[in-house]
């Protein structure tokens, strides 16, 4: 990762951050490649950019059982992971554990990662505690993970990983507060609109690239994604915090979806081979379309993107199947000119859907894609 930054020193000031008053603040001395030593701050009541050894423990465990997907090339990582797994499992246990992982996708595990106490023996959380959206509390897979934990020896193997990760954790910590409140004025909530929740950051190197994940508990925000290519920005909290205010926004519209749940069929096809089945519902689809589309808008608005980069972005996603993205993108930046709530022009968005508009719309996408097929 670009601009990578180095732990020179760590001490937190009082105790724990769970049981720290709202203010209390963190200390980390962080030194970047070519810069001089520098002391960045931030509040532990609201963020938390621990590595975390559940979620490393997981996503090898799922690496070494049939997580195989890559969207680009393995991290370097990754693939040391991969290889040091598989030098040190036995045989018999690689089999038994061999494709348990194959179907499911990254945001599962780290689901799982999240519902679990922490090593060396894993158990389940209480349900008030684990994820409002648990996973299946499997007791089979508790115990292998358990049993790989202590086989794999993920207690050095972390040694090893552990203050890279934070380090790439730490570097987002200047673009934190500005990439949640980008979101809020866009959004137009409330200031205090995640006043009761702490943000949980994980850059995790040993998920495909180009891939993200959200989930949440009673009171966290878990945000994992890939490393990015670029340098670290706000940009990064864009997408996946943007879900917990879109998500709600478009269940509390699901009556009036109904009427036009037949926009869930173009492109249904497309979705199911490259999204992996992911965002069939109308909800989904309707709620992944307009992230990745006020995404784009916010990119375009600090991050000087032109006309023809947003185009091209619209249209790589258009292209697998999330249909709604340029009508998304049209009417959000209508709606940048008023004064309205989002939660209040939602209704107009979905009343303006025209579902036979936007048949023909793929279907004049998907004639040119095929005409310049073809002329190459």
């Amino acid at each position: 990762m670009k601009h990578t930054t180095y732990i020179i020193f760590l001490f937190v000031v009082l105790l724990s951050c769970n049981n720290k008053p709202k203010g209390e603040i963190k200390i980390t001395e962080l030194q970047g490649e070519q810069t001089a030593d520098s002391i960045i701050k931030y509040d532990t009541v609201m963020f938390n950019f621990e590595p975390d050894v559940r979620l490393f423990t997981t996503m090898s465990f799922a690496n070494i059982s049939g997580y195989d997907s890559e969207n680009t090339t393995m991290t370097k990582e990754r693939l040391e992971i991969r290889s040091y797994l598989d030098s040190v499992l036995t045989s018999d246990f690689k089999e038994k554990i061999s494709g348990l992982s194959k179907k499911e996708l990254f945001a599962s595990f780290g689901s799982k990662a999240f519902s679990l106490t922490y090593p060396p023996t894993f158990t389940w959380l209480a349900d008030s505690l684990s994820l409002t959206n648990t996973p299946r509390k499997d007791e089979n897979y508790a115990a292998l993970l358990t049993e790989f934990y202590t086989l794999a020896k993920i207690s050095d193997l972390w040694k090893k990983y552990e203050e890279k990760f934070r380090a790439e954790n730490y570097a987002y910590i200047p673009y934190s507060t500005k990439g949640i409140e980008d979101i809020i004025d866009f959004c137009r909530v409330k200031k205090d609109y995640f006043a009761n929740k702490q943000f949980v950051f994980n850059i995790c190197p040993i998920m495909q690239n180009q891939s993200g994940f959200t989930c949440y508990s009673k009171t966290k925000v878990f945000i994992v994604v890939s490393p990015r290519e670029s340098e670290p920005s706000p940009k990064v909290f864009y997408h996946e915090v943007l879900h917990h205010i879109i998500n709600p926004l478009v269940d509390d519209n699901s009556d009036k979806l109904i009427a036009i749940r037949a926009i869930g069929r173009v492109g249904f096809n497309v979705r199911m081979k490259e999204m992996r089945g992911c965002y069939l519902g109308i909800s989904g689809l309707f709620s992944e379309c307009m992230v990745r589309a006020i995404d784009y808008i916010l990119q375009e608005d600090y991050f000087k993107w032109s006309k023809e980069t947003v185009q091209k972005k619209i249209d790589k996603q258009y292209h697998s199947g999330l249909t709604l993205i340029p009508y998304f993108y049209e009417k959000l930046t209508e709606y940048k000119e008023t004064s309205m709530t989002l939660e209040a022009y939602l209704p107009i968005i979905i009343q303006g859907i025209d579902v036979e508009r936007e048949k023909l719309r793929w279907n004049n996408f998907q004639k040119n894609e095929r005409s310049i097929a073809h002329k190459n």
